[in-house]
């Protein structure tokens, strides 16, 4: 057979599986190949962005590009082939536009026979004037195509890449399709195993724009939905800085945020939980926020959908994304999850409908259009689908997007959220410069996280309870403020240091000295997320005795425990020198006050401290008031028993009826069990027993002399601290006398610098302590429990935890999660633990409510 024959058959093929396809997609409703003789028509979406290209050629508002970074060596013959690959593949990559009789019509140019990517020499100063250059250098939409490459030389080793693509023909979706078909193409041709090729597509962006125009059966039914959704629309009135100008100039800036893992990952599960999407449950935190600052309860919302509603518009490069709008209404007697349901029901319709062109139904309801300002909404919140976040892999290259830097605004305000790599999700805020200072937009994004947390912490709760400003952020809104008929908020006064004084760098300064910070310290720091443990709080009340003049507790500093807090609080010791400070008789610590739900207490570990749970406190929901016990003397003979009786009368004083939440690391898990079943006893409910890698001693346990619990000690006391284990000859303390090894083993920690000499007070202390705990864990035996227990497992600890609450019986509930016994309760772990412990408190109040409702 001939190389002529078998190309003239390999095209027949081609062209009956062409007709085979056209047909089924005919048969079947779906967008079929056209010819390509003639002109074509611009689809909807695209005849909307005609006219506002139209209206300002020189606009680089809506061009949509792709800066990356390439480090490595790059092959330029093949970029050139990968290039050339991509534009055979998406017609609309190749497509300019032509005006016959007053109307822009598509005309697809044919594919290049080679391509060529030439490199300007980059300054090493300043290289990113020339890049943002090539972003705003304008497309001439009649002369050429909408696509353009170009690539920059910072060194053999180092290029920037440009793919810059005019909106008409792509949209956000299509850059992960750019990306990945480039990354492919580019492989190709390193590997250079023949031609560089990409499978063809059935349909291309010109033959969605006909079906379009053969389906306005479907164009009048989504016309006539609209119409009847949006009638008597209001303008949402954001306060704003500045009154609109006459003459807009559509100026705008960029700001990002993001919403941590926590509530990222609570946001996703509450999703799931409600069988709704991501998208209505930030849709709801987002008009929570503008009720908020508007107060208004009609709140159109505006949305990009993907446009995609067809398989075969998947794989394609092109325009298909359309603007709705999700008109959301707030009810007073809402609740946060009725809320989320209404937005929901909300989005559903929207997309259902998602298909009418936005321009089309502009024109058809004919809102009074304002210079500047959007018709039918100002404000918009979209989540980005994953495909936006495609990466761009070229071969052995790293490939790093650059960041560009916004300079116009399409919207009074843009909201983009994106979930990323790392559990977090992105917030971006493209905003108008010409009505907005960026401190009002950062305030905002700032309560729309917020909302957030609050939210996916508890959606049992009333809508008006969430996102209760205070007084001064109420000022700062600049809005009306529906207080109905919510309770006042629970938010702690901030405390603010004195004016003038020099408590502050004092504080500093021995904050640095005691955890030696990597960055610069701010006042909003917290000595414990930083790493204070509990042996740098008791040196730090040291210290702020003898350089500020004023005694505070470790009870003080575990409610004041950032920066600016903890010197307001020793200015205010120094105003007021009759105040003197007492520890007090409580071994419980209120931990943070704030918050409607009832509290949750934790039960100190081993070491009888309670500052292992300061970082997971910040970590909690802020609804959520936090206890917990810290034992400062545990007496000699003291058993579990006897210290969960101790526990439970003040547990009692606290909160007189359950349901109680309890919850302990290690040794504290074992003492908040027994304190459960004390509770169980007294009949009380108990709502939630979390026992975080809590393993009870296995029975027939000996209690070790004095040594081996010095060995004990320090092994835990290394854990804690994160460092290494000091070496300890436990052979050489038992020679000694009993009185005397404590000494001994404190003066060889010191002289192996594993603790200052500042420190061996309270290491003795805590010795001490750790030694009585430690008899009563070991001699110990639990009570089977009737109500579930919640288990965490550390999916590296040294001991397997389950079989041992398997053998004390009842209902047990296990949950896996990253690190060791120690670095469970460490970042980056414990942003996971707190995520579980989130949904936990959650689902016990959703109980609770439920109960309550039911009986």
């Amino acid at each position: 057979m001939t190389a002529d024959l078998a190309s003239t058959q390999d095209r027949r093929q081609e062209l009956r599986d062409l007709l085979i396809r056209r047909r089924r997609a005919e048969l079947a409703g779906g967008v079929v190949a056209v010819g390509r003789d003639g002109l074509l028509p611009l689809s909807w979406q695209q005849l909307g962005l005609w006219f506002l290209y139209q209206w300002d050629p020189e606009s680089a508002t809506y061009h949509l590009p792709l800066v990356l970074r390439l480090r490595g060596r790059l092959d330029r013959a093949a970029l050139a082939a990968a290039v050339r690959a991509v534009l055979l593949r998406h017609e609309g990559l190749r497509t300019r536009f032509v005006i016959e009789n007053g109307q822009p019509w598509q005309l697809i140019d044919p594919p290049p026979t080679e391509v060529d990517v030439p490199v300007a020499d980059l300054p090493q100063a300043g290289w990113q004037r020339s890049v943002a250059e090539q972003v705003r250098r304008p497309f001439r939409l009649l002369a050429e195509p909408g696509f353009r490459w170009w690539l920059g030389r910072l060194s053999d080793e180092d290029h920037v890449l440009v793919l810059n693509c005019h909106h008409i023909l792509t949209d956000g979706w299509s850059v992960g399709i750019l990306s990945a078909d480039l990354g492919a193409a580019y492989r190709q041709a390193k590997a250079g195993n023949g031609p560089v090729e990409l499978p063809v597509l059935a349909v291309q962006p010109a033959d969605h724009a006909m079906w379009q125009r053969q389906h306005r059966d479907q164009l009048n039914a989504g016309l006539s939905y609209w119409t009847e959704a949006l009638a008597g629309l209001p303008t949402l009135r954001l306060p704003a800085d500045r009154l609109r100008p006459a003459v807009p100039t559509g100026a705008g800036a960029g700001l990002g945020s993001s919403i941590d893992q926590v509530t990222a990952t609570g946001l996703t599960a509450l999703a799931g939980r409600l069988r709704v999407s991501p998208l209505a449950v930030l849709l709801a935190g987002f008009t929570a926020v503008l009720h908020r600052y508007t107060g208004q309860a009609d709140l159109p919302v505006g949305s990009i959908f993907s446009g995609r509603t067809r398989t075969e518009l998947e794989p394609l490069v092109g325009y298909f994304a359309n603007t709705v709008v999700l008109r959301t209404r707030i009810s007073g007697q809402a609740s946060v999850t009725s809320h989320i349901q209404h937005c929901h029901a909300t989005i559903l319709a929207a997309l259902q409908h998602q298909d009418t062109p936005f321009t089309l139904l502009v024109d058809t309801l004919r809102p009074p259009r304002v210079p500047g300002q959007n018709p039918l909404f100002q404000i918009s919140l979209s989540l980005l689908p994953a495909a936006i976040g495609a990466e761009l892999r070229l071969a052995d290259l790293s490939a790093t997007p650059v960041g560009l830097t916004t300079s116009a605004s399409r919207f009074d305000l843009a909201v983009q959220v994106a979930p990323q790599a790392d559990g977090t999700m992105s917030v971006w805020a493209e905003y108008s410069t010409e009505l907005f200072e960026a401190e009002r937009i950062e305030r905002l994004l700032s309560h729309f996280t917020a909302a957030l947390a609050e939210l996916v912490a508890d959606s049992s709760r009333p809508l008006e309870q969430l996102l209760m400003l205070d007084e001064t952020s109420r000022k700062l809104v600049d809005g009306p403020f529906r207080t109905g008929t919510a309770a006042a908020p629970a938010l702690d006064r901030p405390r603010q240091p004195a004016p003038g004084s020099a408590t502050l760098p004092a504080l500093t300064a021995v904050w640095t000295e005691l955890l030696t910070p990597a960055t610069p310290l701010q006042p909003h720091d917290n000595f414990f997320t930083l790493g204070g443990s509990s042996l740098a709080l008791a040196r730090l009340t040291t210290a702020i005795q003898e350089r500020c003049g004023v005694q505070v507790t470790v009870r003080d500093l575990y409610l004041a425990p950032t920066l600016d807090a903890m010197a307001s609080l020793i200015d205010e010791r120094a105003a007021d020198r009759s105040s003197t400070p007492t520890a007090g008789q409580s071994a419980l610590l209120p931990l943070r006050t704030g918050g409607y739900r009832p509290p949750l207490f934790l039960v100190h570990a081993i070491g009888g401290s309670a500052a292992s749970y300061l970082p997971l406190v910040g970590l909690l929901s802020p609804a959520q008031p936090i206890y917990a016990f810290e034992a400062s003397s545990v007496r000699p003979g003291s058993t579990i028993a006897s210290i969960a009786a101790q526990y439970l009368a003040e547990v009692r004083a606290v909160q007189p009826h359950g349901p109680y939440r309890l919850a302990g690391w290690s040794v504290g898990g074992v003492i908040a069990q027994q304190l459960a079943v004390n509770l169980r006893s007294a009949g009380e409910d108990v709502g939630l027993l979390a026992l975080l890698d809590a393993v009870p001693s296995e029975p027939g346990s000996q209690v070790p002399d004095r040594a081996g619990l010095l060995g004990w000690f320090l092994r835990d006391l290394a854990g804690i601290q994160g460092g290494r284990m000091p070496m300890l000859d436990t052979q050489l303390l038992r020679d000694l006398p009993e009185s005397e090894q404590l000494a001994r083993a404190i003066a060889d920690l010191v002289a192996q610098g594993t603790i200052d000499e500042a420190d061996q007070a309270s290491v003795a202390t805590r010795f001490e302590v750790f030694g009585e705990l430690a008899r009563a864990f070991l001699q110990h035996r639990p009570t089977p429990l009737d109500c579930p227990t919640e288990l965490l497992v550390a999916a590296r600890g040294a001991v397997d935890p389950i079989p041992r609450w398997q053998a004390v019986g009842g209902p047990l509930i296990v949950h896996h999660v990253p690190g060791n016994h120690y670095t469970m309760l460490q970042p980056p772990h414990l942003g996971l633990v707190a995520a579980v412990l989130n949904q936990l408190l959650l689902r016990s109040c959703d109980r609770h409510a439920h109960r309550a409702m039911s009986g």
